[in-house]
């Protein structure tokens, strides 16, 4: 899966290309190079499922978490 960074303005960069399988990585931590603003992906566990966490922020500082599932399905924590 790779990870995009995006700007203010729209702008796209690439980040960081993480594995689908879970075991491979545990955590990365890293700045959005078009924002300034700090980006934390990790795995978690629900229930039967490890899922993708992505934290990071808007432009405008607003925080924004996310989890993707085995299937890609996103579910929004706060946006």
């Amino acid at each position: 899966m790779q990870y995009w960074f995006i700007g203010a303005d729209g702008s796209a960069q690439p980040g960081p290309f993480l594995p689908d399988a879970p075991n491979q990585i545990e955590r990365y931590e890293g700045v959005n190079s078009l924002t300034g603003k700090p980006v934390v992906i990790d795995y978690v566990v629900e229930g039967e499922k490890k899922l993708l966490r992505v934290s990071t922020y808007y432009p405008d500082n607003k925080p924004c978490i996310f989890t993707l599932d085995p299937g890609h399905a996103v579910n929004f924590i706060s946006w």
